[in-house]
């Protein structure tokens, strides 16, 4: 029974002498350090550049309509042509609206006349009143004869600037230097109000109005450096991005980006075909091969080397994918040297050499 009890005994201290022996050497790094291949995490400008359709505008550009109703008298300018600020247009037959303008301004020197000869009667009755010698109801009876011509002088006025206002569209110029770029009438045409008559735009101030999809809003901040490339012209031209559209409802699903050369003499025209491209600069992202990640559960993370010479699994949280490698968001930085392989399998704390 003695000796039975010796050996139990003995073989605990030699277990736990073994334990020790183990624990010391993890907790002395004598455990032998796994062969690993490590690569820095960097930034990358995956995806770019990017390339997006789209057509050259006049930054100024207007259709000009007429409220008159009548026959284009004239119209001396043709497509195309170069015009001057204020250069006449079109012009359009007024001969009604002058016959109602001379008989307006005949209404109005009737209406002067009457309120002339009112005034001198409510001044008249007025001074007799304050010498009692007038009564109140005649008082009251020439005050509202008198309100009464006046309102009616005042809407003879109105209605004579009514007329010129309207007059004034009977002849079309030009609010800028620029082109006659469409005639939508000719000469001998009905005008009716509202529809446009002629198109123009400013001379030398064109902007590319290019399309971007959903997926590429993030490609585009306004501000940001650009390039116009006209191959028509074979020239890239530096630009700027001036406005984007935050709404998509009116441009078949894609957002309109608006895009301003910075040279304004830059041989753009209305109508060409151009593209905005854009480098990626400053659109960089931290990206690692999908390969390399390590899922635990829910939980998705990577293999680094911390500054101990040690295996540290760090759980990240990810983005979008681009190719065969994925946007990390955090849980690791550019710089850190992140495991791409190991001779044995890795454990969290582990020692490693490469």
């Amino acid at each position: 029974m003695k000796i039975s009890t010796l050996k139990i005994f003995t073989a605990g201290i030699l277990l736990s002498l073994a334990s020790c022996s183990s624990e010391k050497q993890e907790n002395g790094n004598a455990v032998p350090a796994v062969k690993v291949s490590v690569v820095t995490a960097e930034m990358s400008d995956a995806g770019s550049p990017k390339s997006f359709s789209g057509i050259v505008k006049a930054v100024r550009e207007t259709r000009l309509s007429t409220k008159l109703m009548g026959r284009v008298l004239d119209f001396p300018v043709e497509e195309g042509q170069k015009i001057k600020k204020g250069q006449l247009l079109v012009r359009v037959d007024s001969k009604d609206l002058l016959a109602k303008k001379e008989q307006a301004k005949a209404g109005l020197k009737q209406a002067e006349s009457a309120f002339a000869n009112i005034k001198k009667d409510y001044e008249r009755v007025g001074r007799l009143h304050a010498k009692k010698s007038a009564t109140d109801k005649e008082l009251d009876d020439i005050t509202n004869a008198y309100n009464a011509m006046s309102a009616n002088l005042e809407a003879a006025k109105q209605g004579l600037v009514e007329i010129n206002q309207t007059l004034a569209y009977a002849t079309l110029r030009s609010p800028f230097d620029g082109y006659v770029t469409k005639k939508f009438m000719s000469q001998g045409d009905m005008a009716t109000p509202g529809m446009p008559v002629v198109a123009v735009e400013a001379e030398g101030d064109y902007k590319l109005v290019a399309l971007v999809p959903e997926s590429d809003l993030a490609s585009v901040a306004e501000g940001a450096d650009a390039t116009i490339r006209v191959d028509a012209l074979g020239k890239e031209i530096p630009a700027k991005i001036h406005r984007l559209n935050v709404s998509s409802a009116y441009s078949g699903a894609q957002y309109e980006v608006d895009v301003r050369p910075v040279d304004e003499s830059a041989q753009l025209r209305s109508g060409m075909h151009a593209y905005l491209d854009l480098s990626g600069k400053g659109n960089s992202k931290l990206l690692v091969p999908e390969k390399y990640l390590v899922k635990r559960g829910q939980l998705t993370g990577i293999y680094t080397v911390s500054k101990a010479g040690k295996a540290k699994l760090r759980w990240l949280r990810l983005g979008k994918k681009v190719g065969a490698s994925v946007e990390v968001l955090s849980g690791l930085k550019a710089g850190e040297k992140i495991v791409t392989g190991s001779k044995n399998r890795l454990r969290d704390g582990q020692p490693v050499k490469f």
